[in-house]
């Protein structure tokens, strides 16, 4: 069976912590920390978090080699990120923005990625995202 490819598809997550935002953004900034809760390995994650900046994580997966990377687009601390997302070394990946809004001690952290997926895949990826803001739950 093939899977038909939208032009585009929005995924959006969100969770609330019981942290600062400031906090949070670091989760995305620090090499270490990005590797802590992406599950990559920690010595082959970059994170040159500058407008202009590219990241890039491996993660061993079953025994296999998976390859993530991107480029900040956009750095306004604490509240916003926007990045590029994707899996192919040779693709720019898709547009990733990540806001922060914090109110009273917890902080509401929402990732919304945007480009085409395939339509069998749209619910793995967000399966994906909701892993990956638990276990940021355990980071802060």
């Amino acid at each position: 069976m093939t899977s038909t490819v939208p032009e585009s598809v929005t995924i959006t997550v969100s969770r609330t912590f019981d942290a600062a935002a400031a906090d949070l953004f670091r989760l995305w900034t620090d090499p270490a920390k990005f590797a802590g809760w992406f599950g990559s390995v920690p010595e082959r994650t970059t994170v040159d978090a500058k407008v202009g900046g590219d990241w890039n994580a491996v993660m061993i997966y079953e025994g296999n080699e998976m390859v993530f990377g991107g480029r900040f687009q956009e750095i306004d601390e604490p509240s916003r990120l926007v990045l590029t997302f994707g899996d192919d070394p040779s693709s720019e990946g898709s547009p990733l923005t990540v806001e922060l809004a914090e109110a009273a001690g917890k902080t509401t952290l929402t990732v919304t990625q945007v480009g085409p997926l395939p339509e069998d895949q749209i619910e793995p990826a967000t399966e994906g995202w909701n892993h990956f803001l638990e276990a940021m739950e355990s980071q802060v």
